[in-house]
């Protein structure tokens, strides 16, 4: 069970050559997969490219076509997977998802976005962000169950950190990174914030 072992399952049936991972609530704007496709076919040694999610109600905006790369740092900003696309020659290089990361499933109740950027990066492939390719994604609006996420949320990217050996520096960082948000979600800002710090040094179970 979960989405990282639902993935898994569905990778040998992979038959183009590229790939992409959307949810069953995203919504793409028109157009999209073409322009990913002839991005690939211009760039051939790029081996993945993202987008970046924005809240299912809000208006796209008008960003201008700008890629730059994604790196072992910056990977965790908008690095949803239903925003990423892949060469087929990159997902067979990277392997499965990881059963340790399976929102719904046993592990951790996140974080298999950014570990599999991560195990990217790590067999050195090459990356690009473009933020002008805005996927929509709709966001919960019941505050309980937003708390509820940010908590599993909260313990998974910490644990992800210290599992790459992220520095504590780096890991105390994005511990305070939630409270940006502290006067517009200050509930959901302290909750995600708390739960990063309780699990700073969390325990990794043996893989």
């Amino acid at each position: 069970n979960g989405v990282s072992a639902a993935r898994n399952l569905a990778l040998p049936y992979i038959t183009g050559r590229y790939a992409a991972f959307p949810d069953d609530d995203c919504v793409y704007p028109p157009g999209l997969l073409g322009e990913v496709r002839e991005f690939f076919r211009r760039y051939p040694a790029v081996d993945g490219v993202l987008g970046k999610s924005i809240p299912l109600d809000k208006t796209s905006a008008g960003t201008t076509c700008k890629f730059t790369p994604v790196t072992r740092n910056n990977l965790f900003f908008h690095g949803e997977t239903f925003v990423q696309f892949f060469q087929y020659r990159a997902v067979k290089q990277i392997g499965d998802f990881s059963l340790q990361y399976n929102p719904g499933g046993s592990g951790f109740q996140g974080g298999e976005d950014s570990e599999y950027l991560i195990r990217a990066l790590q067999k050195k492939l090459i990356l690009y962000r473009n933020r002008a390719w805005q996927i929509r994604h709709p966001q919960d609006k019941n505050l309980d169950n937003a708390l509820c996420k940010a908590e599993k949320y909260g313990t998974a990217r910490m644990a992800l950190l210290r599992q790459y050996r992220y520095a504590l520096p780096v890991r105390l960082l994005h511990a305070l990174w939630p409270l940006r948000k502290i006067f517009s979600s200050p509930k959901f800002a302290l909750c995600l914030c708390l739960s990063r710090f309780k699990a700073i040094n969390i325990h990794l179970p043996e893989a």
